[in-house]
């Protein structure tokens, strides 16, 4: 009886703690559907002479709080490692970084992601982000997939790619944007909060009917 006291409590407990899932949302995107591209890559740094570094730009639509970036990339040779930072935006140019993400896996053929894991800042609706990768050797040569469906276009800048180094100038391509795609956690929302109080009280009345199912026939009007 001890036994299944403590099992039956655990289930109605885990149907409480998860009644609020975690998730993460997806900020930004410029894949094709099914995370699928255009099929040409660009070099990551350009060819390293100048200290090239490619930087893109996203404007989160709602107020996230930063986990994580997916790009796609392609390795050639040298190091399969990459150097990426998420960075605040100083009058539509990169401004200062705000964290220094984490490579999940080596670089291959594929999709990569670059997490963070503490100190994720706080992406507000409406402001300019920007997303930079670095080669971490000079004989490394890695590219970036560019997106089927995300164009360059005209001066602004939340709509172009850029890359500059202290020897060379910036320069705004007019092809297509690098792709990538940036999630973050939601604030609460509160739209969510009456489902979410739905299953908490579901929760409740799962531990409480079975307390009362544990005292015997007297408490459940037998």
């Amino acid at each position: 009886m001890v036994k299944t006291f403590k099992y039956g409590y655990a289930a109605a407990l885990l149907v409480i703690l998860t009644s609020v899932p975690v998730r993460a949302d997806v900020v930004y995107s410029n894949f094709a559907p099914g995370f699928t591209d255009s099929g040409n890559a660009v070099s990551v740094a350009g060819n390293n002479n100048g200290g090239e570094y490619y930087f893109v730009s996203f404007e989160p639509t709602n107020t996230v709080t930063f986990t994580d970036a997916i790009t796609d990339l392609l390795w050639f040779t040298g190091e399969n490692t990459l150097s990426a930072f998420l960075l605040s935006d100083n009058s539509g140019m990169p401004g200062s970084q705000l964290v220094t993400l984490d490579q999940t896996t080596p670089v291959a053929n594929g999709l990569e992601t670059f997490t963070c894991s503490s100190n994720c800042p706080t992406l507000a609706a409406g402001s300019v982000y920007w997303l930079e990768l670095q080669e971490t050797d000079p004989d490394t040569s890695i590219g970036w997939y560019l997106s089927s469906i995300d164009q360059s276009t005209g001066s602004d800048y939340a709509l172009r790619f850029t890359y500059y180094g202290v020897n060379s100038p910036t320069y705004w391509p007019s092809g297509p944007r690098n792709v990538f795609e940036i999630d973050g956690t939601p604030d609460p929302d509160p739209v969510d909060e009456p489902g979410s109080a739905m299953m908490l009280l579901i929760g409740l009345g799962a531990l409480a009917s079975f307390t009362i199912w544990r005292r015997g026939p007297q408490y459940r009007g037998k």
